[in-house]
């Protein structure tokens, strides 16, 4: 009887980790991080022995690894959801509305205010450099180079993130778990692949009000817009301002 009941409970621990009709906590976790780092791996012998020695800016070439990167991250989903037997709308790509983004404008003001006492808190006991820049690649650009760096940076990786990080690993999560844990855990783990304590925690703010949007509205284009006014801000700061 003790064998019998530790096997129902072993059976439900790994139903809760490994449910067969949708991703679940390891599954998610797995599935976003392959799809966010497995294409460059991939695509390493075509940017060492082609796009490499191409006479183009290491700006172009830059955009250019992004957006093939990025797109197979998206087609690594696609298969993903696949195999689940689900597609794009039901990690909420339904159909984007003018109030969609609206609400990401009003909580992009939310976002900025968390990410801000985050950063003052870091800093004030625990001595982080909330100044430290982040390198995404990109020196000066201009003409040409500066239509690709706005696809690469306000385009196509917000869509991509948001897909990977809200619409696998949260959606994932928040089966198992509660909002809140499940907002914190994705958010933390899309603020760590940023490498950087600064922008770790920036991100992280953003993480936790696009989950809010994702959870409130079941649609994934609130949390897109948001990231993209914030990497439009971003992107306004770095590089136009002043003349960049």
């Amino acid at each position: 009887m003790l064998k019998d009941s530790f096997k129902t409970i072993l059976a439900k621990a790994r139903e809760r980790l490994y449910p067969k009709d949708h991703w679940g906590i390891i599954s998610g976790t797995t599935i976003a991080i392959v799809a966010l780092f497995a294409p460059w791996f991939l695509l390493e012998l075509f940017f060492d022995f082609i796009l490499i020695p191409l006479s183009i800016s290491n700006n172009i070439k830059n955009s250019i690894s992004t957006i093939l990167a990025y797109s197979l991250s998206l087609g690594a989903v696609a298969i993903s959801l696949k195999i689940y037997g689900k597609k794009f709308k039901d990690i909420g790509f339904d159909k984007p509305r003018p109030d969609y983004f609206f609400k990401a404008l009003m909580f992009f003001g939310v976002y900025f205010v968390m990410s801000l006492c985050l950063q003052l808190i870091a800093t004030s006991f625990f001595g982080m450099d909330a100044s430290q820049d982040q390198n995404v690649g990109y020196t000066s650009p201009s003409g040409f180079e500066l239509i690709l760096a706005f696809i690469s940076l306000v385009g196509i990786t917000p869509i991509t993130e948001e897909v990977l990080f809200r619409g696998i690993l949260f959606t994932g999560y928040r089966r198992r778990m509660s909002f809140a844990a499940a907002a914190i855990a994705s958010s933390a783990i899309f603020g760590l692949m940023h490498g950087q304590w600064n922008v770790g925690l920036d991100v992280f703010a953003m993480g936790v009000v696009s989950c809010y949007l994702l959870e409130k509205t079941k649609s994934i284009w609130p949390s897109i817009f948001l990231h993209v006014i914030k990497n439009s801000v971003a992107f306004y700061l770095l590089y136009l301002y002043n003349g960049g």
